[in-house]
């Protein structure tokens, strides 16, 4: 059952919602490779971006630190300049944003009202102590938190990057404070919703009867425009070319 503004609208498949939730992910590691090749380079330029303390061996020098450390070696000194850096946090809350979205919907759909999803299952999960019918999503909880928190953090990022001359005075010890918390989110939101697909309970029978009450309630006419069988097998033929699609596009990342 597709919902469009928060209300029940027509017909759409579950494998078709996953593939969109699927997708921003895919992009997202694409992107994530890229941004993380640039961004991880050397960061050596001497006192003021020269090397002229190293006496000319700093390229020497560069290139077996970045050896060392696994890391690239840069064409620039980037004492400040911040791009590629901060382009690495931009799609750090992209990719948390993506998974926020997933936690939302699945958190929505776990609702006892709705009841179509519902997290692992296991002991001292998602429990309630005063409530014992209560069946908490936390995964999505951890998620939906760190969607958040790091829009914030990117916009301090971004913030950072005018900065003064070859050093800059303030900034980027600014944007330092704000890199812990933007991975943590990313790597807690990513490990939660692990988790919570890997073991997601799917309740077909109950997405069924919810379907089946909402065309019981709707005239005729609109009934057979909105819930006609065609529609659920071009959902179903849809969802098959979009997963065949991320599958191609998720392998040219491996």
């Amino acid at each position: 059952l597709a919902r469009t503004l928060m209300q029940p609208a027509s017909v759409t498949s579950f494998g078709l919602k996953c593939a969109g939730w699927a997708a921003p992910l895919v992009r997202s590691r694409q992107r994530l490779q890229a941004t993380s090749g640039n961004a991880l380079s050397v960061q050596l330029g001497g006192a003021v971006g020269t090397l002229a303390q190293m006496k000319g061996k700093g390229p020497q020098v560069i290139a077996l630190m970045a050896a060392d450390l696994k890391l690239k070696t840069p064409l620039f000194n980037w004492h400040t300049q911040r791009d590629e850096w901060v382009a690495l946090g931009c799609e750090l809350g992209l990719l948390v944003g993506s998974l926020g979205k997933i936690a939302k919907d699945i958190s929505l759909m776990g609702q006892y009202e709705v009841g179509e999803l519902a997290e692992p299952s296991e002991p001292g999960r998602g429990g309630s102590s005063a409530m014992p019918h209560k069946r908490n999503p936390v995964a999505c909880m951890v998620a939906l938190a760190a969607a958040q928190r790091a829009p914030q953090r990117v916009a301090a990022l971004l913030a950072t990057m005018p900065q003064e001359h070859e050093r800059a005075l303030g900034n980027w010890q600014a944007e330092l404070a704000e890199w812990p918390g933007l991975l943590m989110s990313a790597q807690g939101s990513a490990r939660a919703m692990a988790q919570a697909l890997a073991g997601l309970q799917v309740d077909t029978q109950r997405m069924r009867a919810n379907l089946d009450d909402l065309r019981a309630a709707l005239p005729p006419e609109a009934a057979d425009e909105w819930f006609s069988p065609a529609l659920a097998q071009h959902a179903a033929e849809l969802t098959h070319t979009q997963v065949s699609a991320l599958t191609v596009l998720n392998k040219q990342t491996e």
